[in-house]
């Protein structure tokens, strides 16, 4: 199958693969090579230099990697020091596409297409940057403060300094009368605070959550838009109230979950990880579990169980994590990121993708591995991607 490819390519591409430099087409195409080894003709073996020792554990190494998302194994196994590689999944890489069940390396290691021009390479003056750890903190009178260029000490707040170090928020000392701040990140931003109490907070992209800079009373009540993920800090005492938009209601004691309020998402998905949570919504109430989810829709709350937790909070890891998703869930997630409009021509694409991606590569990387495929296409002009099947 693969007699056409031309050795000093499969030489030079595993080079790159070993410095970390090579492409993310080229990492798919090691990675599956290697999984699917007996497809490749036996003379050609850019490994020859590798002991036993090192080529073993190398190509397992591969094939845990590439299964990870079919069996959502958590399996590693270390490579000998001295051959150990780089891995680029963990800085710009993709581990492995599906589409209906095919491997996409079906589509890229067809000889007819090798060494054809993609699309998205050919407009590689229009890319898009990831996003990045970006925030504005409006205090109580209107104040703003841009902390992607501000650190260190930024305000004083009722006997509170508010300090903004690497990336997240917290709040030195205490203070007696409670004042409301809203900390809210655009679209292709991220931002962490860590709450008076304690509890730490995760901001998505394009998402808020305005809170007292004390909390008094009987229980501790913030609002949210966008997504937002939680570690409440435990207090049975003072329950944590999470106010979703006005549109549903989140009642903690102290655990980790996520809300998902996207006006253009289905609907508001809260999800649990560790601990107990009930979720409200007009006159139900649903408690949860953990690996549960609730989601409220104009139809009213509705109750998922087995829930993959993984793929939920895979952003606050710096991935997208698809599994059995269709485009318009994917580009949704695309657009806020990397802060751009998504139009639809053509037919409808009907396959399910399922993968994993680093969010911290550009825009044309991502949309080039999605083209693998050969079932989607993309053009990008400007700030807008046109995506046909």
């Amino acid at each position: 199958m693969l007699t056409r490819l031309d050795k000093k390519f499969l030489e030079s591409a595993l080079k790159r693969y070993e410095s970390g430099q090579c492409s993310p087409a080229e990492l798919h195409f090691i990675e599956t090579w290697m999984d699917y080894q007996d497809k490749i003709n036996k003379d050609i073996d850019p490994l020859e230099d590798l002991d036993a020792g090192a080529r073993t554990a190398l190509m397992e190494e591969m094939k845990l990697r590439l299964l990870e998302d079919i069996r959502h194994e958590e399996k590693v196994i270390e490579l000998p020091p001295a051959r150990k590689i780089r891995w680029l999944w963990r800085a710009a890489a993709v581990i492995v596409v599906l589409v209906g069940g095919t491997l996409a390396y079906r589509t890229f290691l067809n000889p007819k297409d090798a060494g054809q021009p993609s699309n998205i390479t050919a407009h590689i003056q229009q890319d898009r940057p990831p996003g990045a750890t970006q925030a504005v903190l409006k205090l109580a009178g209107g104040r703003e403060i841009f902390l992607d260029s501000t650190k260190g000490k930024i305000a004083e707040s009722d006997g509170q300094v508010i300090n903004n170090e690497h990336g997240a928020l917290h709040y030195d000392g205490k203070g007696t009368a409670a004042e409301y701040h809203t900390l809210a990140t655009p679209r292709g931003g991220q931002y962490q605070l860590e709450l008076p109490d304690g509890t730490r907070v995760w901001l998505n992209a394009a998402s808020s959550i305005t809170y007292p800079t004390v909390f008094t009373g009987e229980e501790r009540k913030v609002t949210v838009r966008g997504e937002v993920y939680f570690e409440v800090a435990h207090n049975p005492a003072r329950p944590f109230i999470v106010d979703v938009d006005g549109r549903s209601a989140v009642e903690v004691l102290g655990t980790s979950f996520d809300v998902n309020a996207y006006s253009d998402e289905p609907g508001i998905a809260t999800t649990l990880l560790e601990g107990a949570i009930s979720v409200a919504a007009g006159d139900k109430k649903q408690q949860l579990a953990p690996g549960q989810q609730a989601l409220v829709t104009a139809d009213g709350l509705q109750w998922r169980k087995d829930v993959n937790t993984r793929e939920v909070v895979a952003w606050k890891e710096g991935l997208f994590r698809f599994e059995n998703a269709n485009i318009e869930t994917i580009m949704r997630q695309l657009s806020r990121w990397y802060d751009v409009e998504v139009v639809y021509k053509g037919g409808k694409v009907k396959e399910y993708f399922n993968t994993t991606i680093p969010r911290n590569i550009h825009l044309s990387k991502v949309l080039e591995l999605l083209e693998l495929t050969g079932l989607i296409h993309f053009q990008m002009e400007d700030k807008k991607i046109v995506v046909t099947p």
